[in-house]
C-alpha cells in the first residue's frame, strides 16, 4: 500500500514537472518571436554604406528607416555617434508612408586625413530601437574651385522652370553645392542642395562631342533620384536638354 502512494507521488511530481517545462519552453519561444518581431518592425540602413571624403568636403549619407505599422503617433528618438571627434548636423525627413529618411552630414578637417570614421546611428521608436553603422575614409585629397559647374545647373535650373514648374525650380532657389566622387577624375560629381531638392551633376571631362553632362533630382525626404536630364555636349552652344531614365541610387 505504501508502496503504491508513494508510485502516486512519483507520478504526480513527474507531470508537475513536466507542465513547467512546457511552460518555460514557450515563453522561450513567445520571448524569441516577439524580440524578431521587433527587429522586423523597425530598420535603419545607412546609403551608402562607405564614402571617400576629404579636408573642407562634405559627406552626406542618407539614412532610410522602415517602420511596419502606423507611425502618425509615434516619436523618433536620434543618436549619432562616431569614432572621432568630427563636427556633424542632421535632417530628419518624416514622410507619409515608410520609409522615413535620415540626412546626415559630416565635416572632416585636414586633422582627420588618413582616419576611418565610423558614424553610427540610432533610432528608438517606442519600445523598438535600430541601428546601423557606415563608415568614412577621409584622403589626402585636395578641393579646387569649379565656377563651371554653376553655369551647368543654371542651365538645367532654365530647362526645369519652363517645362517643369511643379517642381517649383527656377532662377529664385538658393543651392548650397559641394564636391562629391572624391578621387573620380574622368567623370566628375558636383552635388547641391536647396531646401526640398538634391541635384547630382556630373559631367565627362572629354573632348566633344563626348563632353556631356547629366543631372539626376531627389526629393529631399526621398531615398531614391526622381528624374534625370542630360545635355549630350556641353560644346554644342544650343545645350538641348533631354529627359533620361534616373539612376536606381544616390551618387556618391
Amino acid at each position: 500500500m505504501k508502496i503504491r502512494i508513494l508510485n502516486k507521488r512519483i507520478s504526480r511530481i513527474l507531470v508537475v514537472t513536466l507542465i513547467i517545462s512546457l511552460l518555460v519552453a514557450s515563453i522561450a519561444v513567445i520571448t524569441v518571436y516577439i524580440q524578431n518581431k521587433h527587429f522586423r518592425d523597425l530598420e535603419v540602413e545607412f546609403v551608402p554604406e562607405t564614402m571617400n571624403s576629404c579636408p573642407d568636403h562634405v559627406a552626406w549619407f542618407l539614412v532610410s528607416i522602415s517602420f511596419k505599422g502606423d507611425d502618425s503617433e509615434v516619436d523618433y528618438n536620434t543618436s549619432i555617434d562616431t569614432n572621432s571627434s568630427i563636427a556633424l548636423d542632421y535632417k530628419f525627413w518624416r514622410t507619409n508612408s515608410s520609409p522615413n529618411l535620415l540626412e546626415v552630414f559630416l565635416y572632416p578637417t585636414v586633422t582627420q586625413i588618413n582616419q576611418n570614421i565610423e558614424v553610427n546611428v540610432t533610432i528608438q521608436a517606442d519600445d523598438l530601437v535600430a541601428s546601423d553603422i557606415a563608415l568614412m575614409k577621409v584622403l589626402n585629397w585636395t578641393l579646387y574651385d569649379e565656377p563651371i559647374v554653376e553655369t551647368m545647373r543654371d542651365a538645367f535650373v532654365a530647362f526645369l522652370a519652363l517645362n517643369y514648374p511643379s517642381f517649383q525650380i527656377d532662377e529664385t532657389t538658393t543651392w548650397e553645392g559641394f564636391w562629391s566622387g572624391i578621387q573620380i577624375i574622368i567623370v566628375q560629381h558636383y552635388l547641391f542642395k536647396s531646401n526640398n531638392w538634391e541635384m547630382e551633376l556630373s559631367w565627362h571631362a572629354m573632348i566633344p562631342p563626348y563632353d556631356w553632362v547629366k543631372i539626376y533630382l531627389r526629393k529631399r525626404c526621398e531615398l531614391a533620384p526622381s528624374f534625370a536630364f542630360q545635355i549630350d555636349s556641353w560644346s554644342n552652344a544650343s545645350h538641348m536638354i533631354v529627359e533620361i531614365e534616373q539612376p536606381d541610387q544616390i551618387y556618391r
